[in-house]
């Protein structure tokens, strides 16, 4: 991917986190990094967005963008 454009993000709003797509919402450690990828190796692939964060378990899309401060705040 080159550049993330904001119609990217929309558009990852409207994506369920599950078997194809994982957030991690914050930097973290290299073992969630490691469990993440290692995940999705072990399945049929995906993608993994550093920096999404579900809104919750029942509303798993991806709502906010921390770091990116108009998207922090668009809901």
């Amino acid at each position: 991917m080159a550049k993330l454009e904001t119609e990217d993000l929309l558009v990852l709003r409207a994506a369920h986190e599950g078997l194809f797509i994982d957030c991690i919402a914050e930097p973290s450690s290299m073992q969630v990094y490691a469990k993440a990828v290692s995940a999705m190796a072990n399945t049929k692939g995906g993608w993994i967005f550093i920096g999404a964060k579900e809104v919750s378990r029942s509303d798993n899309r991806a709502r906010v963008f921390p770091g990116i401060g108009f998207f922090a705040q668009f809901s």
